[in-house]
C-alpha cells in the first residue's frame, strides 16, 4: 500500500483537471459544429475552476497546512 500527503492528491488532481482543460480546448478549436464547440468551451472553463479552486488551497499553506500535511 503507498501513502501519500494530502498536499500530493490536491496537487495532482489540480494537473489532472488543468490537462483535461487543455484538451477541451484542444477539442474545442478543432471542432466545426459550434453546439459542440461551445459545450467543449464550457467544459474546459469549468475544468479550470477546478484547476483553481484545488491550486488555491495548496497555496493557502497557513490554513490548510495541517490538512495538506496529513498522511493518506
Amino acid at each position: 500500500m503507498r501513502f501519500q500527503q494530502v498536499r500530493g492528491i490536491v496537487d495532482w488532481a489540480a494537473d489532472f483537471h488543468r490537462r483535461l482543460a487543455h484538451q477541451y480546448s484542444a477539442m474545442a478549436r478543432q471542432t466545426e459544429d459550434e453546439r459542440q464547440r461551445m459545450a467543449l468551451e464550457y467544459l474546459a472553463e469549468h475544468e479550470h475552476q477546478m484547476q483553481r479552486g484545488l491550486a488555491r488551497y495548496l497555496k493557502d499553506g497557513g490554513e490548510h497546512r495541517h490538512v495538506l500535511d496529513t498522511w493518506f
